[in-house]
């Protein structure tokens, strides 16, 4: 099966990470466009060179999972900051209507603008180093007002925040555009010419623009009666992974089943942060965008998930080691969660690991419990990454498209493991404390010292999996080196290399 795939950006999670998942199955050959027509950071992609990529590939594709973000703005931070005019846009959107001359099925992932509550214009406009979080609550407020009300403090809060109004002309213009793109894309659905939608939600919030923004598009899914073609949902980074696994059991003609274990009572029910809606409502989606249905037999099913969830409140990984809550253990069985894993590899099932226990980062505690269990290197699937649902929609792809335990599997595995659970959950925090000064760097910036940086983080990385994992992936003996992908602290890639000892 050979899939066209166009990535949100070119960082690993949204480039790496769906061909790590492809290469475990055979049967599929992801084509992805060389990385000079990628973007690099606000700094958007060859829109043009790859409008002529996907012409030149589509006819020869089984299937298509495309980014309107990168096909119509040049790629997620693009989407942001951009200044083009409604006709340029409207052009490229054109193309877009012109692919469904092919045959080729085509699925599409389109993000509602996100609009985070914090001054920072690392991934936003310049004014938002200043003026984000003011930005945020203003439009919060105001929402929250038309719907529900306001405090009398939250009224004078209200009525005391300061921003230029060229900002907020400059901001409400960009969004008013990237909405009528997303209601325009609902359009397309509607005529036939996208096959499947789904509509991510990059960091949300219960009132706001982003909120605002998303009642507008639910209720024009509606007006068409689009549900079962149009899923909206939170996530982002995770979107093309979870395509391809919808895409893949289109091509076969498949609905696996996935029965779900949670370590906590309370999992499904917890609202992860940065989401807007509980867990267990999240998982369905995601597990329809995939292609999937739920089944509460552990015999019938083609894939167990087995979700690593908090206890009764979600904390960052880095709280993990010295201030974890303590619902963390009270509210929480990670034994019998385990255990139950067991079981369901003595049936001979398939088993992926969502660790959504912290966000940020995956939990240190189940690693070793896993590896002490013997449970670690039989999975076909793990992930704990940035949030609840980056994590989940890597996991669910990972389990459904690797049909065999193979070396891909293994390095899918292994990446993770020292990604996910070391470098984030871990290595990050210790670097930012210890090792960026020496650079004259910070959270945001190498500095131009990312070699210097990265190197130190291999050597952190290769040490510190030799520690954690005592008992599993004993036939394989791994080397690693770092990169900055976008020269800050928040992601870092690898160049791994696994050598499996026959």
């Amino acid at each position: 099966m050979n899939i066209l795939y166009i990535p949100l950006d070119e960082r690993p999670c949204n480039l790496i990470f769906p061909q790590m998942i492809a290469a475990t199955n055979d049967e599929i050959k992801l084509i992805v466009p060389p990385s000079q027509f990628l973007g690099y950071k606000k700094q958007k992609a060859d829109i043009e060179g790859l409008w002529h990529f996907v012409k030149q590939h589509i006819e020869k594709s089984d299937a298509a999972i495309l980014s309107v973000d990168m096909l119509i703005y040049g790629g997620l931070l693009p989407s942001r900051i951009h200044h083009d005019d409604e006709e340029l846009l409207s052009e490229r959107l054109q193309k877009l209507v012109n692919l469904k001359n092919s045959r080729v099925p085509i699925y599409l992932f389109n993000l509602i603008m996100r609009t985070p509550s914090y001054n920072s214009s690392d991934e936003e406009p310049d004014y938002y180093e200043k003026f984000g979080a003011a930005i945020f609550k203003r439009a919060y407020l105001s929402d929250k007002k038309d719907r529900i009300g306001l405090s009398d403090e939250e009224s004078k809060e209200q009525g005391s925040i300061k921003i230029p109004q060229e900002y907020v002309d400059d901001y409400e213009k960009r969004r008013k555009l990237n909405l009528d793109v997303n209601l325009k894309i609902l359009d397309l659905v509607k005529s036939g010419k996208v096959d499947f939608l789904s509509i991510p939600q990059d960091d949300s919030s219960p009132y706001g623009y982003t909120a605002m923004d998303q009642r507008l598009v639910y209720g024009r899914i509606r007006e068409l009666r689009l549900q079962n073609k149009v899923y909206v949902y939170p996530g982002a980074d995770e979107a093309g992974s979870t395509l391809l696994a919808r895409a893949y059991n289109d091509f076969i003609k498949k609905t696996p089943l996935i029965y779900v274990s949670y370590a906590s009572t309370l999992g499904p029910e917890i609202i992860p942060l940065y989401e807007d809606r509980v867990f267990g409502e999240s998982l369905k989606s995601h597990i329809l965008a995939a292609g999937g249905l739920m089944t509460e037999s552990i015999n019938e099913a083609d894939l167990c998930l087995f979700v690593n969830s908090p206890g009764k409140v979600m904390q960052q990984a880095r709280d993990q080691f010295e201030n974890r809550d303590v619902t963390y253990s009270s509210h929480r069985n990670l034994v019998h969660f385990c255990c139950e894993m067991e079981y369901a590899f003595s049936k001979g099932k398939k088993v992926a690991v969502a660790d959504i226990a912290f966000a940020n980062g995956g939990d240190l505690e189940l690693i070793s419990l896993m590896d002490d269990m013997a449970l670690l290197d039989k999975l076909y699937g793990y992930a704990g990454w940035n949030t609840a649902c980056n994590t989940l929609g890597t996991t669910l792809s990972s389990g459904i498209i690797s049909q065999n335990k193979n070396s891909a599997v293994t390095y899918n595995l292994i990446y993770h493991i020292i990604d996910d659970a070391l470098y984030q959950a871990r290595i990050r925090s210790y670097a930012c404390d210890n090792i960026l000064s020496k650079y004259n760097a910070d959270y945001f910036s190498t500095n131009g010292r990312e070699k210097e940086i990265c190197s130190e983080l291999s050597t952190l990385l290769s040490e510190g999996f030799k520690e954690l994992i005592i008992n599993s992936f004993k036939d394989a003996s791994i080397c690693l080196t770092t990169y900055s992908p976008w020269k800050r602290m928040f992601e870092i890639g690898l160049n791994l290399e696994i050598n499996l000892q026959v």
